[in-house]
């Protein structure tokens, strides 16, 4: 846990436990993805990393807040990649103890061979935990045919 101000969730841990045990649901064979926040290191984004390969499948931006949250440098990075990745903004209203029953999902960059839906939201966690299920499936697809034949 980051030390600061504990009304700050992301510094208490609530965040991003919360968002790191949705994305631990997602299996594909036996791996799982986890979210990489290497928030001591000012040029890393918060990664979604596949457990096989340790590569990015997506940069997402988690956050609760009402206000617009920028993702300039994610996009910017993202598009500079060897293999591209998808950039998106996913505003939630869960918690490490309260299941989320809204995400809004904002598509802010997308590579040529995803899904390039700009906007989209669900009702709750299943249905978001299967929109990063199919995501999953893509990047093994994409970058690791072998694994699902």
């Amino acid at each position: 846990m980051n030390p600061g101000n504990p009304s700050n969730n992301e510094r208490s841990g609530d965040r991003d436990l919360y968002i790191s045990g949705l994305l631990r649901q997602t299996k594909s064979l036996d791996l799982k993805l986890k979210q990489c926040d290497a928030d001591s290191i000012p040029e890393m984004f918060p990664q979604t990393i596949c457990d096989w390969c340790k590569l990015p499948i997506a940069l997402i931006e988690f956050h609760r807040g009402i206000e617009y949250k920028p993702t300039t440098y994610m996009e910017a990075w993202a598009m500079d990649m060897k293999h591209p990745i998808p950039v998106y903004c996913v505003r939630h209203n869960g918690a490490e103890h309260r299941a989320g029953t809204s995400f809004e999902i904002e598509c802010r960059f997308c590579p040529p061979r995803y899904d390039n839906t700009k906007e989209f939201w669900f009702n709750n966690e299943k249905e978001f935990i299967e929109w990063i299920q199919n995501l999953y499936q893509q990047h093994l697809r994409l970058r690791h045919p072998f694994l699902l034949s």
